[in-house]
């Protein structure tokens, strides 16, 4: 699918139905999309069954794309809203874990570190940070809620999540952060 017409084909086809024009898409695409959840997620277990969704939701979805859908883009964007999804729901298990007191030992495997950096990282914040991730996250409250649980008004405690969730991100990579706020300034 090199051009603007055969990607306009292809489309139609997989609108209507058409097993062939979906394989030929998948053949086309999908190690592409693959290398980039790997990339992304830095775990091959993980990213082949993050892949597998984005097909998934393509097959369903098909025939509700809009006329001029770019299938690439729309692919990539699917696959990034997987591994977003996929690190939500690893962050909250971590924040359960944590709500319960299981030690890095019981819960991570020692070949991969990135959940103990999260662990680490969360640690690292006050009470207050923690607070509030935990109450969006773990006990996935919305902003309402949460902000009631502190007596914060909905306007403090969105201000303390996004003040939490930057510290957060500074703590799991300090140099992101950095070159964040020399941006911002």
């Amino acid at each position: 699918m090199t051009n603007t017409r055969e990607r306009h084909e292809c489309l139609s086809a997989i609108r209507t139905g058409s097993v062939a024009a979906f394989e030929a898409l998948y053949e086309a695409e999908s190690d592409a999309i693959y290398r980039f959840l790997v990339r992304l997620s830095q775990d091959h277990f993980a990213a082949r069954d993050m892949a597998q969704d984005v097909w998934l939701k393509l097959a369903r979805h098909a025939p509700r794309l809009p006329e001029g859908t770019h299938l690439r883009g729309w692919l990539y964007t699917v696959a990034r809203r997987k591994f977003i999804s996929h690190k939500r729901a690893q962050l909250l298990d971590i924040s359960r874990l944590l709500m319960l007191g299981i030690t890095r030992e019981a819960w991570v495997d020692p070949a991969s570190d990135s959940a103990f950096e999260v662990h680490v990282a969360l640690g690292q914040l006050s009470d207050r940070d923690r607070d509030v991730l935990l109450l969006t996250g773990a006990s996935g409250l919305g902003a309402r809620e949460a902000a009631k649980v502190l007596g914060l008004s909905e306007a403090a405690f969105r201000q303390r999540l996004c003040r939490a969730r930057r510290r957060f991100a500074e703590k799991l990579d300090p140099s992101r952060a950095r070159g964040a706020r020399i941006r911002e300034a």
